[in-house]
């Protein structure tokens, strides 16, 4: 499609796969039907679109206009979003990035092969493989992250460490900002940032010799070590600051009696 639309009316591609190489500008909206895909640079629309298909963006940016519907959005190469996307589908393609406020995102679910780069908001979807970097301040709500984290330096994130306990590909955390964690870990923070204790954090069974390579800030909370199965782990904190709780759990009918932290 290499042509230039505008006016009042309405575009619409009802089937197979289009590639666009012109530039819609029409009020009435741009729709992609169910068994229809859209290929195009986000630069060369300035329509709302509305999509039960797939539409596919190859680079640009994402402005003046909104992407919903039941349909697919696909990411490839490197997309920056200013504005939301709300499809039932969101997927970051291999090699790709895209860049986005977590609260532009309404899509509810969420497929990273490439990296997910979120700003300010909260995580109010799925999300799953991939990369998923910190760059704004960040909110976990109840949704589960199963991709490798990384809080960039700048970044801030609040979550409920049990939503990043699923593993997906072996994953980890790396923290080179500010991580508030909340409930149970069972691995380990890598990175040179500091991981804040928001009220109560407690390192569980799986959390065998694991590290904090950045800072431990107590943040007047507790830290807990959960005593299970007769084993004794050991837990590798860097640096230490801060005033707080530190409680190690013991288990008295053990050969061995109790955890160990290393700092």
């Amino acid at each position: 499609f290499e042509h230039s639309v505008t006016g009042d009316g309405a575009v619409g591609f009802s089937s197979g796969t289009t590639t666009n190489n012109g530039h819609i500008d029409v009020a009435g909206g741009l729709s992609v039907y169910s068994v229809a895909a859209l290929v195009t640079n986000a630069e060369n629309i300035a329509s709302d679109v509305n999509s039960s298909g797939t539409v596919r963006f190859t680079g640009g940016t994402i402005d003046g206009y909104t992407v919903s519907g039941t349909g697919i959005t696909e990411i490839s190469n490197s997309v920056i979003s200013n504005e939301i996307i709300s499809t039932t589908t969101l997927k970051v393609n291999s090699n790709s990035t895209l860049t986005i406020d977590a609260d532009n995102i309404g899509s509810t679910n969420v497929a990273v092969n490439g990296e997910l780069i979120l700003g300010d908001g909260d995580i109010d979807f799925d999300v799953k493989g991939g990369t998923v970097s910190i760059a704004g301040n960040v909110n976990t709500t109840d949704k589960r992250v199963q991709s490798a984290v990384t809080v960039l330096e700048g970044g801030v994130l609040t979550a409920k460490a049990d939503l990043l306990r699923n593993s997906y590909n072996n994953n980890k955390v790396t923290n080179n900002g500010d991580l508030y964690l909340s409930g149970n870990i069972n691995k380990a923070i890598y990175g040179t940032g500091v991981t804040h204790i928001d009220k109560e954090l407690t390192l569980t069974t799986n959390s065998s010799n694991k590290v904090i390579e950045g800072t431990l800030d107590l943040n007047n909370g507790t830290l807990i070590t959960d005593v299970a199965n007769n084993t004794i782990r050991n837990f590798n904190i860097n640096k230490a600051t801060g005033t707080g709780d530190i409680i190690f759990n013991v288990n008295l009918a053990a050969t061995t009696k109790a955890d160990k932290i290393t700092l």
